[in-house]
Protein backbone atom coordinates (compact mmCIF):
# COMPACT_ATOMS: atom_id res chain seq x y z
CA UNK A 1 0.00 0.00 0.00
CA UNK A 2 2.80 2.40 0.95
CA UNK A 3 4.59 1.57 -2.30
CA UNK A 4 1.41 2.41 -4.31
CA UNK A 5 1.00 5.76 -2.58
CA UNK A 6 4.67 6.61 -3.19
CA UNK A 7 4.32 5.70 -6.89
CA UNK A 8 1.28 7.97 -7.27
CA UNK A 9 3.20 10.79 -5.54
CA UNK A 10 6.10 10.47 -8.00
CA UNK A 11 3.74 10.55 -11.01
CA UNK A 12 1.99 13.70 -9.72
CA UNK A 13 5.34 15.35 -9.00
CA UNK A 14 6.60 14.60 -12.55
CA UNK A 15 3.47 16.00 -14.20
CA UNK A 16 3.56 19.16 -12.04
CA UNK A 17 7.20 19.86 -12.80
CA UNK A 18 6.57 19.57 -16.53
CA UNK A 19 4.02 22.40 -16.32
CA UNK A 20 6.36 24.89 -14.66
CA UNK A 21 7.16 27.90 -16.92
CA UNK A 22 10.54 29.44 -16.30
CA UNK A 23 10.79 33.24 -16.88
CA UNK A 24 12.96 34.53 -19.72
CA UNK A 25 14.92 37.75 -19.50
CA UNK A 26 13.50 40.60 -21.59
CA UNK A 27 16.98 41.00 -23.07
CA UNK A 28 16.94 37.45 -24.47
CA UNK A 29 14.04 38.05 -26.86
CA UNK A 30 12.38 40.95 -28.59
CA UNK A 31 9.48 42.17 -26.48
CA UNK A 32 6.17 40.52 -27.39
CA UNK A 33 2.90 42.47 -27.31
CA UNK A 34 -0.67 41.46 -28.04
CA UNK A 35 -0.55 43.01 -31.52
CA UNK A 36 3.01 42.09 -32.51
CA UNK A 37 6.54 42.44 -31.19
CA UNK A 38 8.59 45.50 -30.28
CA UNK A 39 11.86 45.91 -32.15
CA UNK A 40 14.48 48.38 -30.89
CA UNK A 41 16.78 50.76 -32.79
CA UNK A 42 19.65 52.78 -31.30
CA UNK A 43 22.27 54.62 -33.36
CA UNK A 44 24.72 54.24 -30.46
CA UNK A 45 25.02 50.52 -31.16
CA UNK A 46 27.71 50.92 -33.80
CA UNK A 47 29.58 47.69 -33.17
CA UNK A 48 26.75 45.18 -32.95
CA UNK A 49 25.54 42.57 -32.56
CA UNK A 50 22.16 43.64 -33.96
CA UNK A 51 19.07 41.55 -33.34
CA UNK A 52 16.44 44.14 -32.39
CA UNK A 53 16.41 43.40 -28.66
CA UNK A 54 16.90 46.11 -26.05
CA UNK A 55 20.37 44.72 -25.40
CA UNK A 56 21.31 44.51 -29.10
CA UNK A 57 19.18 47.05 -30.98
CA UNK A 58 19.55 47.69 -34.68
CA UNK A 59 21.72 50.68 -35.55
CA UNK A 60 19.59 51.86 -38.50
CA UNK A 61 15.85 52.45 -38.65
CA UNK A 62 15.47 50.79 -42.05
CA UNK A 63 17.13 47.62 -40.77
CA UNK A 64 14.54 47.44 -38.01
CA UNK A 65 11.73 47.99 -40.50
CA UNK A 66 13.07 45.27 -42.79
CA UNK A 67 13.17 42.84 -39.86
CA UNK A 68 9.62 43.66 -38.73
CA UNK A 69 6.35 41.95 -39.54
CA UNK A 70 2.79 43.29 -39.81
CA UNK A 71 1.54 44.99 -36.61
CA UNK A 72 4.99 45.19 -35.01
CA UNK A 73 6.22 48.29 -33.16
CA UNK A 74 9.60 49.81 -33.92
CA UNK A 75 10.91 51.82 -30.96
CA UNK A 76 13.71 54.23 -31.86
CA UNK A 77 15.94 55.63 -29.11
CA UNK A 78 17.10 59.26 -29.14
CA UNK A 79 19.76 59.98 -31.74
CA UNK A 80 20.34 61.38 -35.23
CA UNK A 81 19.52 58.92 -38.01
CA UNK A 82 20.73 60.08 -41.40
CA UNK A 83 18.79 57.82 -43.72
CA UNK A 84 15.91 57.52 -46.14
CA UNK A 85 13.12 55.21 -44.94
CA UNK A 86 10.49 53.21 -46.82
CA UNK A 87 7.65 51.54 -44.91
CA UNK A 88 5.90 48.70 -46.73
CA UNK A 89 4.33 47.02 -43.68
CA UNK A 90 1.55 48.05 -41.30
CA UNK A 91 3.76 48.92 -38.33
CA UNK A 92 4.07 51.61 -35.66
CA UNK A 93 7.25 53.68 -35.84
CA UNK A 94 7.71 55.35 -32.45
CA UNK A 95 10.50 57.69 -31.36
CA UNK A 96 11.65 58.08 -27.77
CA UNK A 97 11.32 61.88 -27.76
CA UNK A 98 10.27 64.06 -30.68
CA UNK A 99 12.92 66.70 -29.93
CA UNK A 100 15.83 64.28 -29.74
CA UNK A 101 14.88 61.41 -32.06
CA UNK A 102 15.84 62.92 -35.40
CA UNK A 103 15.61 61.48 -38.90
CA UNK A 104 17.11 63.55 -41.67
CA UNK A 105 18.12 63.14 -45.27
CA UNK A 106 18.87 65.17 -48.37
CA UNK A 107 17.07 62.75 -50.69
CA UNK A 108 15.22 64.28 -53.62
CA UNK A 109 12.33 61.97 -52.74
CA UNK A 110 11.05 61.61 -49.14
CA UNK A 111 12.74 61.02 -45.80
CA UNK A 112 9.88 58.70 -44.82
CA UNK A 113 7.90 57.10 -47.64
CA UNK A 114 4.78 55.30 -46.38
CA UNK A 115 3.45 52.88 -48.97
CA UNK A 116 1.10 50.55 -47.09
CA UNK A 117 -2.01 51.29 -45.00
CA UNK A 118 -2.37 51.66 -41.25
CA UNK A 119 1.13 52.93 -40.45
CA UNK A 120 1.78 55.06 -37.33
CA UNK A 121 4.65 57.59 -37.23
CA UNK A 122 5.02 59.29 -33.85
CA UNK A 123 7.55 61.28 -31.78
CA UNK A 124 10.19 62.25 -34.34
CA UNK A 125 11.88 65.32 -35.76
CA UNK A 126 11.93 64.88 -39.54
CA UNK A 127 14.06 67.50 -41.19
CA UNK A 128 16.47 69.02 -43.69
CA UNK A 129 15.27 67.54 -47.00
CA UNK A 130 15.43 70.82 -48.87
CA UNK A 131 14.75 69.20 -52.26
CA UNK A 132 12.06 66.71 -51.23
CA UNK A 133 9.42 65.73 -48.69
CA UNK A 134 9.59 65.06 -45.00
CA UNK A 135 6.87 62.41 -45.22
CA UNK A 136 5.19 61.10 -48.37
CA UNK A 137 1.92 59.27 -47.72
CA UNK A 138 1.14 57.07 -50.68
CA UNK A 139 -0.90 55.05 -48.23
CA UNK A 140 -4.29 55.23 -46.55
CA UNK A 141 -5.25 55.21 -42.86
CA UNK A 142 -1.84 56.37 -41.64
CA UNK A 143 -1.55 58.28 -38.36
CA UNK A 144 1.11 60.99 -38.23
CA UNK A 145 1.16 62.38 -34.69
CA UNK A 146 3.32 64.41 -32.32
CA UNK A 147 6.21 65.05 -34.73
CA UNK A 148 8.30 68.09 -35.64
CA UNK A 149 8.55 68.34 -39.42
CA UNK A 150 10.84 71.15 -40.51
CA UNK A 151 13.23 72.55 -43.09
CA UNK A 152 12.06 70.39 -45.98
CA UNK A 153 10.83 71.44 -49.40
CA UNK A 154 7.39 70.06 -48.45
CA UNK A 155 6.63 68.86 -44.94
CA UNK A 156 3.99 66.21 -45.73
CA UNK A 157 2.67 65.20 -49.15
CA UNK A 158 -0.56 63.17 -49.12
CA UNK A 159 -1.67 61.30 -52.23
CA UNK A 160 -4.17 58.85 -50.76
CA UNK A 161 -7.23 58.70 -48.51
CA UNK A 162 -8.33 58.58 -44.88
CA UNK A 163 -5.04 59.63 -43.27
CA UNK A 164 -4.92 61.45 -39.93
CA UNK A 165 -2.33 64.19 -39.32
CA UNK A 166 -2.59 65.45 -35.74
CA UNK A 167 -0.63 67.31 -33.05
CA UNK A 168 2.44 67.97 -35.17
CA UNK A 169 4.63 71.08 -35.45
CA UNK A 170 5.09 71.70 -39.16
CA UNK A 171 7.39 74.64 -39.71
CA UNK A 172 9.93 76.39 -41.91
CA UNK A 173 9.33 74.22 -44.96
CA UNK A 174 10.51 75.91 -48.14
CA UNK A 175 7.38 75.40 -50.26
CA UNK A 176 4.50 73.82 -48.36
CA UNK A 177 3.76 72.58 -44.86
CA UNK A 178 1.13 70.03 -45.93
CA UNK A 179 0.11 69.32 -49.53
CA UNK A 180 -2.96 67.25 -50.37
CA UNK A 181 -2.32 65.79 -53.80
CA UNK A 182 -4.80 65.06 -56.54
CA UNK A 183 -7.71 62.76 -55.71
CA UNK A 184 -6.75 62.56 -52.02
CA UNK A 185 -9.98 62.39 -50.02
CA UNK A 186 -11.31 62.12 -46.49
CA UNK A 187 -8.05 63.04 -44.80
CA UNK A 188 -8.11 64.86 -41.45
CA UNK A 189 -5.61 67.58 -40.55
CA UNK A 190 -6.22 68.73 -37.00
CA UNK A 191 -4.57 70.35 -34.00
CA UNK A 192 -1.27 71.02 -35.75
CA UNK A 193 0.90 74.11 -35.39
CA UNK A 194 1.66 75.16 -38.97
CA UNK A 195 4.07 78.07 -39.05
CA UNK A 196 6.78 79.86 -41.03
CA UNK A 197 6.13 77.93 -44.26
CA UNK A 198 5.75 79.45 -47.71
CA UNK A 199 2.24 77.92 -47.85
CA UNK A 200 0.74 76.32 -44.76
CA UNK A 201 -1.72 73.87 -46.36
CA UNK A 202 -2.48 73.48 -50.04
CA UNK A 203 -5.10 71.22 -51.62
CA UNK A 204 -4.62 70.16 -55.21
CA UNK A 205 -6.98 70.98 -58.03
CA UNK A 206 -5.83 67.76 -59.68
CA UNK A 207 -4.80 67.09 -63.25
CA UNK A 208 -6.90 66.79 -66.36
CA UNK A 209 -8.19 63.27 -67.00
CA UNK A 210 -10.89 62.60 -69.59
CA UNK A 211 -11.62 66.32 -69.68
CA UNK A 212 -12.12 66.67 -65.92
CA UNK A 213 -9.66 67.78 -63.25
CA UNK A 214 -10.23 65.70 -60.12
CA UNK A 215 -8.95 67.58 -57.06
CA UNK A 216 -8.41 66.62 -53.49
CA UNK A 217 -11.83 66.83 -51.83
CA UNK A 218 -13.85 66.06 -48.70
CA UNK A 219 -10.80 66.65 -46.51
CA UNK A 220 -11.17 68.28 -43.08
CA UNK A 221 -8.74 70.96 -41.88
CA UNK A 222 -9.76 71.86 -38.34
CA UNK A 223 -8.50 73.30 -35.05
CA UNK A 224 -5.02 74.05 -36.37
CA UNK A 225 -2.90 77.11 -35.58
CA UNK A 226 -1.66 78.88 -38.73
CA UNK A 227 1.14 81.27 -37.77
CA UNK A 228 3.36 83.51 -39.88
CA UNK A 229 3.13 81.59 -43.15
CA UNK A 230 3.59 83.59 -46.34
CA UNK A 231 0.23 82.15 -47.42
CA UNK A 232 -1.73 80.25 -44.80
CA UNK A 233 -3.79 78.09 -47.14
CA UNK A 234 -4.77 77.61 -50.77
CA UNK A 235 -7.74 75.42 -51.66
CA UNK A 236 -7.47 74.00 -55.16
CA UNK A 237 -4.04 75.24 -56.17
CA UNK A 238 -3.22 75.81 -59.86
CA UNK A 239 -6.34 74.44 -61.46
CA UNK A 240 -6.45 75.00 -65.20
CA UNK A 241 -8.26 74.56 -68.52
CA UNK A 242 -6.00 73.20 -71.23
CA UNK A 243 -8.43 74.42 -73.85
CA UNK A 244 -11.81 75.99 -73.13
CA UNK A 245 -13.21 74.76 -76.46
CA UNK A 246 -12.85 71.12 -75.34
CA UNK A 247 -15.18 71.70 -72.39
CA UNK A 248 -12.66 70.69 -69.73
CA UNK A 249 -13.92 71.74 -66.32
CA UNK A 250 -12.72 72.00 -62.74
CA UNK A 251 -14.71 70.28 -60.01
CA UNK A 252 -15.08 72.28 -56.77
CA UNK A 253 -12.95 70.97 -53.93
CA UNK A 254 -15.58 70.53 -51.18
CA UNK A 255 -12.90 70.54 -48.52
CA UNK A 256 -13.98 71.63 -45.05
CA UNK A 257 -12.06 74.26 -43.06
CA UNK A 258 -13.23 75.14 -39.56
CA UNK A 259 -12.19 76.31 -36.11
CA UNK A 260 -8.65 77.17 -37.19
CA UNK A 261 -6.61 80.04 -35.79
CA UNK A 262 -5.34 82.30 -38.57
CA UNK A 263 -2.47 84.47 -37.26
CA UNK A 264 -4.71 86.65 -35.11
CA UNK A 265 -8.15 86.67 -33.47
CA UNK A 266 -10.90 86.76 -36.10
CA UNK A 267 -14.61 87.34 -35.78
CA UNK A 268 -15.52 87.27 -39.47
CA UNK A 269 -15.13 84.14 -41.64
CA UNK A 270 -11.64 83.62 -43.02
CA UNK A 271 -11.40 83.39 -46.81
CA UNK A 272 -9.31 80.55 -48.23
CA UNK A 273 -7.80 81.45 -51.58
CA UNK A 274 -8.70 79.21 -54.48
CA UNK A 275 -6.83 78.14 -57.58
CA UNK A 276 -7.25 79.81 -60.95
CA UNK A 277 -8.08 78.60 -64.44
CA UNK A 278 -5.69 79.31 -67.31
CA UNK A 279 -6.32 79.06 -71.04
CA UNK A 280 -3.49 79.15 -73.58
CA UNK A 281 -5.66 79.56 -76.69
CA UNK A 282 -7.24 82.88 -75.71
CA UNK A 283 -4.36 84.31 -73.78
CA UNK A 284 -4.19 84.08 -70.00
CA UNK A 285 -7.62 84.03 -68.37
CA UNK A 286 -7.70 83.95 -64.58
CA UNK A 287 -10.96 82.85 -62.99
CA UNK A 288 -11.36 81.67 -59.38
CA UNK A 289 -12.45 78.06 -59.46
CA UNK A 290 -14.33 78.36 -56.17
CA UNK A 291 -14.32 80.17 -52.84
CA UNK A 292 -13.69 78.42 -49.54
CA UNK A 293 -14.21 79.72 -46.02
CA UNK A 294 -13.40 78.88 -42.47
CA UNK A 295 -16.77 80.04 -41.22
CA UNK A 296 -15.83 79.81 -37.55
CA UNK A 297 -12.19 80.83 -37.02
CA UNK A 298 -11.06 80.99 -33.40
CA UNK A 299 -10.31 84.07 -31.34
CA UNK A 300 -7.25 82.53 -29.73
CA UNK A 301 -4.79 79.77 -30.60
CA UNK A 302 -6.18 76.28 -30.25
CA UNK A 303 -5.00 74.23 -27.31
CA UNK A 304 -2.66 71.67 -28.86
Amino acid sequence: MKRSIFTVFLVVLFISSSLIVFPVSSNDVVKQSSSGITIYVDDDNTGGPWDGTQEHPYQHVQDGIDASQENDTLFVFNGVYNEKITIRKSISLIGQNKKYTIIESTSYDAIINVITFGVVVKNFTIQNNSDGYGIYLESSKAKITNNIIQNNRCGILVSNNCNHIKNNIIMSNKKTGIALGRSSTNNIIEKNTIKNNSIGVVTSSGSISFGVAIPSYNNKVRKNNFLNNEENAIDGYKGFFNNIETGEIIIGSKNKWYNNYWDRPRILPYIIKSGFCYSGKFGIIKIPTHISFDWHPTLKPNDI
